[in-house]
């Protein structure tokens, strides 16, 4: 007998295709696990679509042998809750997977269960598309003040070696991923980092495991950023110069705070992002960084926004030595890294917004050269930046031309947020009487 569901289970389908298995394959598969169990289990096709549509809970011995048997194709361990199938008693006695406690349990065991159910929730929400919205939101949130628990808790966890692992190939990007599907992934993870700090570690286990959801808050932190969510942004970089604090990493602290006004730079005060890019200077030191790298290049922003065009070469100026002076490592086209095309999409901002046009035309010729096809938001972001300064230069039908065209090559799920914000600044640039024109006109209907 199977639980009535709450819609269809994008998770199971995920891993169903992970571990190559039709409808028919994971009948299969589960009668070969129940067999090698010295069991007997009979699942039909039928029943894994309702699986599938209805979201149908099977009886706990199905789910633990559909676990068993997708993770012995897939190489890594598969709990019944991953593949979309837990539980939440709420405290009416009933099961529902939505009922959630908006306050941090005081006592760790509790914790570690809470944000097993939020990380599980997150998967399911965003593997369906979900996106940020109220309900996602709340859970992000929530996940978030578990962390904060579990960094003032004092207990931790093992296997710190493979969420090292995980937290630096997030630093990959999207990878032609959406960034909800990311968002969810990364902050699934957190949670599972959230527990295992929940439990006892020696104090070098513990620094490394805080290090681990510092990086994992990061990339939460920009994910959310992307997406237009700038509060709940800064709220995770805060979470997560918190736990590299812990960590005892002030260059991931350095990291944090320069990622952290990119925000404010894009969404907030320019202020707000010289304050951070210089505790983001301090905490990186003399020498030539990553984090150091990037946070001159926001300040370049900051400046420019300020019209403080002198102070923004300067700082790029900077940011272009330290740039030449890094490591295989430090230059690395990751999140964590600052790659040749970073600096270049950093440059194009910071002169488009100080009038450098000739010059922030050839940093987006080279940004462009650099950057992968698959790179949807650099190029749009490049895109925009060149129709900044078309209309500086005096052609605000042609700006708004190349705009449009910009937003129309996005693929759907990116066009929110960052995108939109800088499309914003775009239409704001072109002088109110050329807002009439038709060009003008689409744009505006586009963000």
């Amino acid at each position: 007998m199977a639980a009535g569901g709450h819609g269809p289970n994008a998770v199971l389908a995920g891993w169903m295709r992970e571990a190559g298995l039709t409808r028919q394959g994971l009948c299969d598969a589960i009668a070969k696990t129940a067999a090698e169990l010295g069991q007997s289990a009979e699942v039909s096709p039928r029943t894994v679509q309702r699986w599938l549509n209805n979201g149908d809970v099977p009886r706990a011995a199905i789910r633990s042998l559909a676990s068993a048997a997708i993770s012995a194709r897939v190489g890594e361990q598969v709990e019944p809750g991953d593949l979309g199938w837990f539980e939440h008693v709420g405290s009416a006695g009933k099961t529902d997977v939505r009922n959630y406690q908006r306050f941090v349990p005081d006592r760790a065991a509790q914790r570690v269960e809470e944000g097993e159910v939020l990380r599980r929730e997150l998967l399911r929400l965003m593997a369906a598309g979900a996106g940020v919205n109220p309900g996602s939101g709340d859970l992000l949130a929530h996940a978030r003040a578990l962390m904060n628990a579990a960094l003032d808790s004092g207990s931790g966890t093992a296997g710190i070696a493979r969420w090292e692992a995980k937290a630096t190939r997030y630093g990959d990007g999207y990878r032609g991923q959406s960034p909800a599907i990311v968002l969810g992934a990364v902050a699934g993870d957190f949670l599972a980092v959230h527990a295992a700090l929940d439990r006892p570690l020696t104090s070098t286990a513990r620094a490394r495991l805080c290090t681990v959801a510092a990086r994992l808050g990061g990339s939460v932190g920009i994910v959310l950023h992307d997406l237009g969510e700038a509060r709940e942004a800064s709220a995770w970089f805060a979470t997560a110069v918190s736990a590299a604090s812990e960590g005892d990493d002030p260059t991931l602290r350095a990291w944090l705070y320069g990622r952290a006004a990119m925000i404010a730079v894009n969404y907030g005060s320019a202020q707000d992002a010289l304050v951070l890019t210089a505790k983001a200077e301090a905490a990186a030191g003399p020498g030539a960084s990553s984090a150091a790298a990037l946070a001159a290049a926001v300040q370049a922003r900051a400046y420019a926004q300020l019209h403080e065009s002198q102070q923004a070469e300067r700082s790029l100026g900077r940011a272009e030595d330290l740039l030449g002076r890094l490591d295989e490592d430090g230059s690395a086209d990751t999140w964590y890294g600052y790659p040749p095309h970073k600096h270049w999409v950093h440059a194009s901002h910071a002169l488009t917004l100080a009038g450098r046009t000739t010059q922030a035309r050839t940093a987006q010729a080279q940004a462009t050269r650099l950057s992968k096809s698959t790179s949807w938001m650099t190029r749009t972001l490049l895109g925009l930046d060149h129709a900044g300064c078309v209309v500086r230069d005096g052609d605000p039908d042609a700006a708004a031309c190349q705009a449009v065209a910009a937003l129309r090559e996005l693929p759907d799920e990116y066009r929110s947020g960052l995108v939109i914000a800088r499309a914003r600044d775009v239409h704001r640039a072109i002088p109110a009487q050329a807002r009439a024109l038709s060009s003008a006109h689409s744009l505006r209907l586009l963000i």
